[in-house]
């Protein structure tokens, strides 16, 4: 399952409604077609965190050792969207700070002892 933004067709309705002035919007509200495709993008690489987010929610499938995969994909999907050039630059850019947030945390499960536990890693 994806998250869907509006299909183009809506995205041309709402640029055109834009240009009339009845409508009392000022130019600097208006949305443009890049504002879409950055939408669009954004959509791409959040779609991840939606995924995940649903495994994590059905009951009795939310084990550490999953998790610890899920780290592993975040990071991965992340460092790509970073590397690559399909993405504009502030999106990079967003892309690097969620990377530095998960490194964070994914640092701080190997300190825990129930990381530790799952993974069969604890020292006696």
């Amino acid at each position: 399952m994806e998250l869907n933004l509006l299909p183009t067709h809506q995205h041309n309705q709402i640029i055109e409604w834009q240009r009339h002035k009845r409508h009392g919007i000022d130019r600097k509200y208006y949305l443009e077609k890049s504002d879409f495709n950055l939408a669009r993008h954004l959509a791409e690489v959040m779609n991840i965190f939606y995924e995940i987010t649903l495994q994590i929610s059905t009951p009795g499938s939310a084990r550490l050792s999953n998790i610890v995969v899920f780290i592993d994909q975040i990071t991965e999907h992340l460092s790509t969207a970073i590397s690559g050039t399909k993405y504009p630059p502030v999106l990079r850019n967003a892309c690097q700070v969620g990377l530095k947030l998960t490194n964070k945390y994914y640092s701080l499960t190997d300190m825990s002892p129930l990381y530790r536990i799952a993974i069969g890693m604890l020292v006696s």
